[in-house]
């Protein structure tokens, strides 16, 4: 079958042609595999990223085209119309592989340190670094948005580059002050960042 083209939104919310995605189920070569087993394969233009990671097969450098392929016995989903279609069938398992991230960054923010010995402790530890996951993420959306490194940074990162920059806390005329490390090649952004989350209304 023809590949169908994929659009995502653009950043000025217009949509945008960027890959395609098809469904090869019936080609043949298929004897034994389960009667309901659905292959959708999708490709999207290689990004400086994917170069960078060095792992483009070379059908990939040759074409300048990322291939993946799905595997799933999802026919369609009941009350829901459209689910029988490829691509949302490739939506649904792009959605499903952030899943993955979100496990990764948990274990980054204490989830890894599980599990304990007793069932109270490890219900607390699970709801603390539940919340240590949502207030980094929530700071960087509100506080580093617009920053190319820090608004996609996971937890170590943000721990090593922010959380952790030196700082000293000063009282003068009856008022408190966060003195930063000026020499320091993110206080900019940081105080920046500061600034912005004091700003917020409660």
């Amino acid at each position: 079958q023809n590949g169908e083209p994929a659009t995502v939104a653009g950043l000025d919310g217009e949509e945008m042609d960027y890959g395609h995605v098809a469904e090869i189920t019936g080609l043949p070569g298929r004897e034994g595999w389960p009667g309901d087993l659905r292959l959708i394969v999708r490709r999207v233009p290689i990004t400086a990223r994917d170069q960078a990671a060095g792992k483009l097969t070379d059908l990939e450098k040759r074409t300048g085209w990322r291939y993946g392929i799905t595997a799933t016995n999802i026919q369609r989903m009941r009350g829901i119309p459209g689910t029988h279609h490829a691509q949302w069938i490739d939506v649904l398992h792009r959605q499903h592989a952030v899943v993955e991230d979100r496990v990764r960054i948990a274990k980054q923010t204490g989830l890894g340190h599980l599990p304990s010995a007793s069932w109270q402790v490890n219900t607390a530890w699970t709801l603390l670094a539940g919340t240590a996951a949502s207030l980094d993420a929530w700071t960087r959306l509100l506080a580093f948005a617009d920053h190319d490194l820090l608004s996609k940074a996971e937890p170590v990162t943000m721990r090593e580059l922010v959380y952790r920059l030196p700082a000293r806390l000063a009282h003068h005329a009856r008022q408190r002050f966060l003195r930063f490390d000026r020499d320091h090649p993110h206080t900019h952004t940081i105080t920046t960042a500061w600034q912005r989350l004091t700003a917020l209304t409660t």
